[in-house]
């Protein structure tokens, strides 16, 4: 009943949920049991694969097996699309320049955080308040500023490179103040401060 649907569905979508597909295709309350029965079906006939309880892939067919998607796919469909996470950590500082040590993990905050999934490749934790798109790089910033404490930064004069980041991205110093101030630590506000007083004029 639903096979053609689905697979015209998976043709152009390599990860979903079962939410998203029964909203694509249009299913009623009262067909969902019949949908998902259908779905599980496909995933018997290795059409699709599943990832966690209601997340599926659609495997890649190669001559060596089926290949799944990859992590940061999976990462940006589930944690971040639509303004709802950023990489954070480690792997915000590496991303950024302030250290070259590349972590086995990605590390996230994410409004998704309940979502558990693949936890040896992630480490997805609450961010200090709803992330939004205006937010996302105020917060993502300033859990950089506290994660410097915390992990290792080999960049020399990291702080005239964080400055730099500042103006690169265009943010309001005034609204990064504030964010600061209402969400994070002192420690994380005097680095900030630093910041502004020795390079913000000069870089």
């Amino acid at each position: 009943m639903y096979e053609k649907h689905i697979n015209n569905y998976i043709n152009n979508n390599k990860l979903f949920t079962v939410t998203d597909i029964q909203k694509a295709v249009g299913v009623c309350k009262e067909k969902k049991a019949v949908f998902n029965t259908e779905l599980t079906r496909m995933e018997k006939k290795g059409y699709i694969v599943r990832i966690k309880r209601g997340i599926y892939a659609v495997p890649e067919k190669t001559c060596f097996g089926d290949i799944l998607p990859d992590n940061n796919l999976i990462a940006n469909k589930f944690y971040m699309e639509n303004d709802n996470g950023y990489v954070t950590g480690p792997t915000f500082l590496n991303q950024i320049g302030l250290s070259t040590w590349l972590p086995t993990k990605t590390y996230i905050k994410s409004n998704h955080n309940r979502r558990k999934m693949t936890a040896e490749s992630f480490v997805i934790a609450a961010p200090v308040v709803k992330i939004s798109s205006k937010n996302k790089p105020y917060l993502q910033f300033l859990d950089g500023l506290g994660d410097m404490q915390k992990y290792a930064v080999d960049k020399k004069d990291p702080e005239k490179l964080l400055c730099y980041y500042i103006k690169k991205m265009d943010m309001d110093v005034g609204l990064l103040f504030t964010y600061a101030h209402k969400y994070y630590r002192q420690n994380v506000t005097e680095t900030l401060y630093r910041i502004m007083e020795k390079y913000y004029e000069i870089t």
